[in-house]
């Protein structure tokens, strides 16, 4: 009897591990892109309270996923055709529906899945002289 019940246990573990390694994750393999509004800290036309609000336009084009694990490079509308793209490097949460990254230019951030193609992420980057947060909603480009 006892052998039995181990036999059970045995099946009904495996049937959890196996679940477990055959996890789907959100396809983020493409070019992501849309507008965003930021505030940052620093000189320029500083509105009320101190703040500096932009827009700009970003694209994120994730080159890499294995499973859970992403990797790509950011542009936005602000960078110069010489400026280098900084890279990004992220994970995605065990629900499938949000995830985390940072970039080579010192952002961090969280994104929410809204489907297979948008997310809403928002950022923040502390560089030495300013700050900047945002939060946008990217469509994947077809």
């Amino acid at each position: 009897m006892k052998n039995k019940f181990q036999k059970i246990a045995t099946c009904i573990l495996l049937a959890f591990t196996f679940s477990a390694v055959a996890q789907e994750y959100p396809d983020m393999v493409g070019t992501w892109s849309g507008g965003v509004r930021v505030v940052s800290s620093g000189t320029g036309e500083v509105a009320q309270g101190g703040m500096l609000i932009s827009e700009m336009n970003i694209r994120i084009m994730i080159d890499h996923q294995d499973q859970e694990s992403y990797m790509g490079k950011i542009r936005t509308s602000q960078m110069s055709s010489n400026d280098p793209s900084p890279r990004v490097w992220g994970t995605i949460r065990s629900n499938g529906e949000e995830a985390l990254f940072i970039t080579s230019g010192n952002a961090r951030g969280q994104l929410w899945f809204h489907g297979d193609s948008e997310f809403e992420y928002c950022t923040t980057n502390m560089q030495e002289n300013a700050v900047q947060a945002y939060c946008a909603t990217l469509a994947k480009e077809k």
